[in-house]
């Protein structure tokens, strides 16, 4: 009994730790976005990127053993809908993979500092789904390539 209490609890927390690993991500993603087209972070010793203590794993109680374990998050609707899955199971390797897709890749978006929970949750609806699975066609492209370049035209 004190063995299925253990497990139990652990399944919890493992939960609990890997949502608040998203929500760190949410919040503190945009740190660690690659904005650095040019390479020059990575020049010098005094160009490091912020890592924020919250970002990495081993502060919520995961290690390198925990990549490919499954954790149960059962039917938490906002997890499904970042992982795009319908199993209750999630991977830490999946889940951070997905974060640093959505979160880290070369836009950064930095919104949970919005009050209002509806204005806050139609952007995160809209960062985890509907701009990763937005497809442009190339008249798409051409017109917002043709806007661009009106805009610097413009500025100078």
């Amino acid at each position: 009994s004190d063995v299925s209490n253990e497990n139990a609890l652990k399944m919890i927390s493992d939960a609990t730790n890997l949502l608040k690993l998203v929500r760190a991500y949410q919040a503190y993603g945009h740190y660690i976005a690659q904005l650095d087209p040019l390479g020059i972070l990575h020049q010098g010793v005094d160009r490091k990127q912020f890592m924020p203590e919250l970002l990495k794993k081993e502060h919520w109680g995961f290690t390198n053993n925990d990549y490919d374990r499954k954790i149960y998050i059962g039917d938490h609707s906002q997890f499904l809908q970042l992982m795009g899955v319908a199993s209750p199971y999630v991977t830490l390797r999946e889940v951070e993979a997905k974060l640093k897709e959505i979160y880290c890749g070369t836009i950064g978006y930095q919104y949970m500092h919005i009050a209002n929970f509806q204005k806050n949750q139609f952007m995160r609806k809209t960062i985890e789904r509907e701009i990763q699975d937005y497809q442009a066609s190339k008249e798409e492209k051409i017109r917002i390539l043709d806007r661009l370049l009106w805009a610097e035209e413009f500025e100078n």
